[in-house]
């Protein structure tokens, strides 16, 4: 039987016959070398997607040792069909640049100007080294099926974005260049450059912040590592002794610190934190309420005055040994600048926080399932969050 000539008329159409898509031969299949990309394009143009300029040559020069196979089984001009197309060629936009650009409105941090966006077609290698970047990104926007990747505009993102994509073939902004070479330099040499410690003294601070640390830990070391977040010196490091409480919280290696009292007894654990001076004091009670006050002013009884202490909630139980304790330790106090422990119930933030200038520097909390008001404000002010229980939920600490 010969088959009619007419049936290839276009390099698709010889596609899709030798990929069983048309008519199915036994005799005619691809090379098992070149059986996934040539089905895989044949799959493609049968649903009506066009060949792009590179898909078309490749195609092209793939098909040519398959004329004999499709004129065996009777088609004629296969030569000619090969050089016809059924759709115009589908024209890629193949650009690849890394610049600063306006940060799109659904990035995910909205007070984000500029964020650094990375453009490129497809192409699985450099897909591999987004997901890379993205897994210790500060920051990463994408929208499926798009081909640009935005980058928050930090130091770290464009350090481990220049590490993998500046000596790639892509546009790259001048100043970006400039701004990794410059981190690169410092990294490179950062005794130079970043702050660190000798002879238990700070180098390379700025005379602005050197004054703020002064003011708030008198130099001393323990206290100043136990704020290094707070003062963005993250990359300072102190051996301090394991066996010393105040050492062991400065050591931390974020912003939360889990007290079991099975491990610290509530006196210890105050009086580290006592030591390293973090006050203003965030308390936040949870369940055992009455418990909990008392005996946290058992503790600074005799250190901190109650003038000094203020407890802004009350339970709603009229005959309350909570708010009895309250009145007889002479707690209701106004909140101001020199209020150093605040006292709240783990369930509602207090407006009165919101709405006034006293912040605190630590939060001690009896339990991490706190209400979502209270995480986001103990997260923004705080740079030391201590836990009073045996575990944390993981959940928690992804939030915090």
């Amino acid at each position: 039987m010969r088959y009619n000539s007419n049936m290839l008329k276009t390099i698709e159409d010889c596609l899709e016959t030798i990929a069983g898509l048309r008519d199915s031969h036994s005799n005619l299949n691809f090379e098992s070398e070149e059986f996934t990309i040539m089905n895989s394009i044949s799959r493609q143009v049968f649903r009506g997607t066009a060949l792009t300029d590179r898909q078309h040559a490749l195609v092209k020069e793939k098909l040519t040792k398959y004329i004999p196979m499709l004129e065996a089984v009777g088609y004629e001009n296969v030569e000619r069909a090969i050089e016809g197309l059924r759709n115009p060629i589908r024209q890629i936009n193949r650009s690849k640049f890394i610049k600063l650009v306006d940060a799109p409105t659904d990035f995910r941090d909205r007070d984000e100007k500029q964020v650094i966006a990375i453009r490129f077609p497809f192409k699985k290698s450099d897909i591999v080294l987004i997901n890379e970047i993205q897994h210790s990104a500060q920051g990463y926007h994408h929208v499926k099926g798009e081909h640009v990747h935005y980058f928050s505009f930090t130091e770290n993102n464009l350090l481990q974005i220049g590490d993998r994509f500046f000596q790639k073939d892509y546009e790259i902004d001048p100043m970006l260049k400039e701004k990794y070479q410059q981190i690169k330099t410092i990294k490179s040499n950062p005794n130079e450059y970043l702050p660190y410690i000798e002879n238990n003294k700070l180098k390379n601070i700025k005379p602005e912040l050197q004054k703020i640390i002064e003011n708030e830990t008198d130099n001393d070391i323990v206290k100043i590592y136990d704020r290094r977040f707070r003062y963005c010196l993250d990359n300072i490091t102190v051996n301090l002794r394991e066996s010393n409480l105040e050492g062991k919280i400065a050591s931390r290696n974020e912003l939360t610190y889990l007290s079991k009292p099975s491990a610290e007894n509530i006196d210890t654990i105050l009086y580290a934190l006592y030591n390293l001076d973090r006050f203003p004091m965030l308390v936040v009670l949870h369940d055992d309420i009455e418990s909990q006050l008392h005996e946290v002013l058992t503790f600074f009884r005799d250190l901190i005055s109650t003038e000094h202490q203020c407890v802004l909630f009350r339970t709603e139980e009229k005959e309350s040994g909570f708010n009895q304790l309250i009145k007889d330790r002479n707690l209701n106090n106004w909140l101001d600048n020199d209020t150093k422990i605040v006292y709240i119930n783990s369930n509602k933030l207090p407006k009165l926080l919101l709405e006034t200038s006293w912040r605190p520097n630590c939060t001690f909390a009896y339990n991490s399932n706190n209400n979502k008001h209270v995480q986001f404000y103990i997260k923004n002010n705080c740079d030391l969050i201590v836990h009073r229980e045996e575990t944390v939920s993981p959940f928690t600490r992804m939030f915090l």
